[in-house]
């Protein structure tokens, strides 16, 4: 099945939406956080590997055309890792950084069980400490 998640500001602006495909209909919350930040972290790495294959092209037709052999470094981002992504991510929830929303329903725990269908939105909110407070 698949269900919408989205990450919103705490004002409710939708920054990001993604359809994610879930196989089971109950799941856990932590299970929840854990397939987003999957997918999130997939779609990253993804991005870079595509970045970096394009900058390496790049850069052998520029040696080849310009017979400059030498070799030259550029700045890469990283890749991330699922897995510490997932515990940052539980974390955060743990500490309320993060904030669950499943159709409105803020989650309280990681173990909390939510009953999934189509129509499932599930609401991501980051929120960020103030300087000082």
């Amino acid at each position: 099945m698949q269900i919408t998640i989205q990450e919103e500001t705490f004002v409710g602006k939708v920054l990001n939406k993604i359809a994610l495909d879930i196989k089971q209909e109950k799941v856990t919350i932590g299970e929840l956080i854990k397939l987003k930040v999957e997918h999130t972290v997939g779609q990253h790495n993804a991005a870079i590997n595509a970045e970096n294959n394009q900058e390496s092209t790049q850069h052998v037709v520029e040696n080849i055309l310009n017979r400059n052999h030498t070799e030259t470094y550029a700045f890469k981002r990283e890749l991330a890792d699922p897995e510490t992504e997932t515990y940052r991510a539980w974390e955060a929830f743990k500490t309320n950084q993060l904030i669950v929303l499943i159709d409105n329903s803020q989650a309280e725990s990681l173990e909390q069980e939510v009953l999934l269908n189509q129509d499932t939105v599930a609401s991501f909110l980051k929120l960020t400490q103030l300087v000082g407070g």
